[in-house]
């Protein structure tokens, strides 16, 4: 029978499609039986890499089942962040009916229990007559009165549905067309009885171009079957996922973009506020916080809160010591739903702001103590540098003294040279003078005596 233009386009991209898929399948397949251990394996450590939540101007099939995936993965996260909080405690002795959460079962209860989005679909695309439109208003009728979900009443082809990450609007146009996983028998003999190894290879189960049944085979695995859908195998890869998933201990890891231009020490604020959103750490943060979001050991509040404490609680155990200073603050609920604080076997829960307020105190406290250290400190650096002054003043002034007593030495000096080069010409003076009479004495006695003797 002949084909239209779209039909055989239809057909080509199909073909594309099936053998794309097969050949994935087949390749990952070889990967795995090259690199898995010969030996008895016990442990082992898997990476899931996720696509994240997504939420464009236009959102459809694809969209759809990549949120659905989000929605189920954010289930496993919420559930284990949540019995971490309900393990602790339980372990200290808090009572489970002060903490809740909220859970996003609703919304997948909306896309894959019955008669959901899912369903719809296929039981949409099984129906001769089905198109977009009727699978929309199916959706639209049943989903009537769901709180996640919404009609567009400007566009009858669309719908909203309020994902824990947010709300995103669908385009019901081409669900039906994308959700198709078949190929026309004609097709499947096609290939069985392709020339190429290759192919023979990817498609092993097509051996035969008839199965025992009389059907045109098909792959194992949840590929391209006859009157198989893209949803339901999604659906059901996906369940068997969370079921490996489930019985592993999970870690999560959140990668986190600063911005688009992959520069660096540049910062897009709303574009990591939507990664946080979309990769559900805010509601992982939501969770967290739920009753109690903030905690201490009762050792950390006994040495960080004892300075606000009264000076006869100090020394009390840390139990009595929580129990004083928040009746003193005049906090006393903690048994009912509104409790702003529970006390454990070694830890402190406070409700939102109640830890902030004793922070505040205790600033309050520490602002007075810093001013009276620095107060100690300014006068000890101060008496410090009054010291150093007081040294070095001692030092300039002896070294002005020891100037002017060189300046008073040496005039000194200078004045004993000339007083004893005085005394000294008037000592070698009165020496001549002296001896100066002595010769003149001596010569005088010799003339006396040569005249006595002349005139003898």
């Amino acid at each position: 029978i002949p084909l239209s233009a779209d039909q055989a386009a239809d057909l080509r991209d199909a073909f594309a499609k099936g053998i794309y898929s097969q050949l994935f399948d087949w390749l990952v397949t070889r990967i795995n039986r090259a690199i898995c251990s010969t030996r008895n394996v016990k442990h082992h450590i898997g990476l899931l890499d996720i696509f994240g939540f997504e939420s464009f101007d236009h959102n459809g099939f694809e969209q759809l089942c990549i949120n659905y995936a989000n929605e189920k993965l954010q289930q496993k996260f919420n559930s284990d962040i949540f019995k971490t909080v309900q393990t602790e405690y339980i372990a200290e002795g808090i009572p489970l009916e002060l903490v809740s959460f909220e859970d996003n079962q609703p919304i997948l209860d909306l896309i894959e229990g019955r008669m959901g989005i899912v369903d719809l679909l296929n039981e949409t695309g099984l129906v001769a007559n089905g198109t977009d439109a009727v699978f929309v208003s199916k959706v639209i009728a049943a989903a009537a009165g769901h709180k996640n979900f919404e009609k567009v009443r400007t566009n009858p082809m669309q719908f909203k549905i309020l994902h824990y990450a947010g709300e995103v609007t669908y385009d019901g146009d081409r669900f039906l067309e994308k959700n198709k996983d078949t190929l026309p028998g004609n097709l499947l003999e096609l290939l069985a009885s392709s020339e190429s190894s290759f192919i023979r290879d990817v498609f092993p189960d097509l051996a035969s171009p008839k199965a025992k049944n009389g059907k045109p085979a098909s792959r194992k695995g949840g590929g391209f079957l006859v009157g198989a859908t893209i949803a339901n195998s999604f659906k059901k890869q996906l369940g068997e996922l969370m079921e490996q998933i489930a019985k592993t201990t999970t870690q999560y890891v959140r990668c986190i973009k600063p911005n688009a231009n992959k520069s660096a020490h540049e910062f897009d604020r709303q574009m990591v506020v939507d990664q946080l959103r979309c990769a559900g750490v805010i509601a992982a943060i939501r969770i967290s916080r739920a009753a109690f979001p903030n905690r201490l050991t009762l050792v950390e509040f006994a040495r960080r809160f004892d300075i606000i404490c009264p000076s006869k609680l100090r020394k009390a155990a840390p139990e009595v010591m929580v129990l004083g200073l928040l009746e003193k603050l005049g906090i006393t609920e903690t048994s009912s739903q509104n409790a702003k604080f529970a006390i454990g076997k070694s830890k402190v829960y406070f409700s939102s702001g109640l830890l902030q307020h004793l922070e505040d105190q205790r600033s309050v406290v520490l602002r007075k103590q810093a001013t009276i250290i620095q107060t100690h400190m300014r006068g000890y650096v101060k008496r410090k540098h009054f010291l150093a002054m007081k040294v070095a003043a001692k030092v300039v002034q002896s070294i002005v003294r020891m100037f002017f007593q060189h300046k008073r030495f040496r005039v000194m000096k200078r004045g004993t040279i000339r007083m004893q080069s005085r005394v000294r010409g008037m000592q070698a003076r009165r020496r001549f003078r002296v001896t100066l009479a002595k010769d003149r004495a001596r010569k005088l006695e010799l003339k006396r005596a040569t005249e006595a003797k002349a005139r003898a």
